[in-house]
């Protein structure tokens, strides 16, 4: 094979490899909201949150590392912590 007929095979190899390293990582969340103030209840101060939600639930308020299917920036909106009424 010459040089002329391997450049399109590397470039078609190439841009795969490429493609695969951009690739975003399976979501480990149904949905993720970041950057929100929860508010727990009882009358505490707020703090700055992520919730993470998954078949439905809470699964965890506080630093979210994983990804959602659906990620929300809730940059400055409050919202009540599971289980307060």
């Amino acid at each position: 094979m010459t040089l002329r007929m391997a450049a399109p095979l590397l470039g078609l190899i190439f841009s795969a490899c490429a493609a695969s390293a951009l690739a975003q990582p399976a979501a480990t969340y149904d949905v993720v909201i970041r950057n929100g103030r929860v508010l727990d209840g009882n009358g505490n101060p707020w703090v700055n949150a992520d919730v993470a939600i998954k078949d439905g639930r809470f699964v965890k308020i506080g630093r979210v590392e994983g990804r959602g299917s659906r990620e929300i920036d809730a940059q400055a909106t409050m919202f009540p912590r599971a289980g307060s009424t």
